[in-house]
């Protein structure tokens, strides 16, 4: 039986894009040196005129294409939104439905 991913790839990417800069994606990933860096460059540089935070949302847009695998080799789960859809709207009750 193989392990489950930490996160799906669906949640890597959105967390990347837009709290890249601050390491949450790899949070979440189980990526901790990482993330340790971009929080680090994402806040204490801010003193340094701004660039380590931008190198870090770079960074995080280029994680955000290329992992593919949590922090612990896990391959991510990827979702298919069309099919999670019909599944929940199988599960629902048919009063539910007809509203």
């Amino acid at each position: 039986m193989s392990a489950a991913p930490r996160c799906s790839r669906l949640v890597y990417v959105i967390t990347a894009v837009f709290l890249g800069s601050l390491g949450v994606h790899n949070f979440l990933a189980g990526r901790k040196k990482p993330a340790i860096i971009q929080l680090v460059m994402g806040t204490v540089g801010w003193l340094l005129i701004g660039i380590p935070p931008l190198l870090a949302a770079l960074w995080a847009l280029y994680e955000a294409i290329t992992v593919t695998e949590d922090g612990d080799g896990v391959p991510f789960s990827s979702v298919d939104l069309a099919e999670a859809f019909e599944q929940g709207d199988a599960n629902r009750p048919e009063a539910v439905k007809a509203a």
